[in-house]
């Protein structure tokens, strides 16, 4: 059965962990070749992503916890 909400926070999740990816791909890419000010910004970056990430997982499992929308209708034998 599917869940407005729970797929809207599922995508939220999502979306959470691809802007963490890209704000490590940002650091690596900066290793050793930038200033230390434009690594400290993007280090920052990431870790306002992991934030957003924390928070989004949180939601989604709370809610997939007290709705119980993705649990299966039926038990398959």
């Amino acid at each position: 059965m599917s869940c407005e909400e729970g797929d809207r926070l599922f995508h939220e999740y999502n979306a959470a962990v691809l802007g963490v990816s890209q704000a490590v791909g940002k650091l690596a890419d900066l290793a050793g070749t930038s200033s230390g000010s434009d690594y400290e910004l993007l280090s920052r970056e990431k870790d306002r992503a992991k934030a957003r990430l924390k928070k989004s997982r949180a939601e989604y499992e709370r809610h997939m916890t007290d709705h119980r929308c993705g649990e299966p209708t039926t038990t398959r034998k």
